[in-house]
């Protein structure tokens, strides 16, 4: 756009000058000298412009494709760490479960050797029961052939 009006611009002072003054057409000409400047500075830079956007657009394609293959890349990375994990927990709960087996068969075993030493120690008590009540009979009997005796 504005492009176009510097061009249109260019072109009113081009034209030539009629019925005008000479030192209208010296002013006019030092202003076209000017402006050419200006006007091929312009058109310059609106090459150069052109020229990046066009340079500017496989750059960001570029990168869009760099952003998806980079996307793609780290989705692959994180999908095989998933797996990692999977592995490792799977490996981890069977341990788990083994160790729980060996706990609860751990118990088990002691709740009957407890049970075994209960048994023997009920069985003792008992014995022993029997052996001093058989020793107090004894003695008792013993005591009572001696105060027989001394009657």
């Amino acid at each position: 756009m504005l492009r176009a009006e510097i061009l249109e611009l260019g072109k009113c002072f081009k034209k030539p000058l009629e019925g005008r003054s000479t030192d209208t057409k010296a002013v006019r000409n030092e202003m076209i000298e000017h402006f050419g400047v200006f006007l091929r500075a312009v058109k310059k830079l609106t090459t150069m412009i052109n020229n990046l956007q066009l340079n500017l657009f496989p750059a960001n394609e570029n990168k869009i494709n760099n952003d998806t293959s980079l996307l793609k890349a780290k989705i692959k990375d994180l999908e095989l760490r998933n797996y990692e994990l999977q592995i490792k927990l799977t490996e981890t709960l069977d341990l788990s479960e083994v160790v729980k087996d060996a706990v609860n068969k751990i118990k088990e075993d002691n709740e009957f050797l407890l049970k075994q030493e209960l048994k023997v120690v009920q069985e003792s008590v008992v014995k022993i029961k029997h052996e001093n009540q058989a020793v107090l009979k004894e003695e008792l009997r013993v005591n009572l052939e001696e105060n027989n005796k001394k009657s």
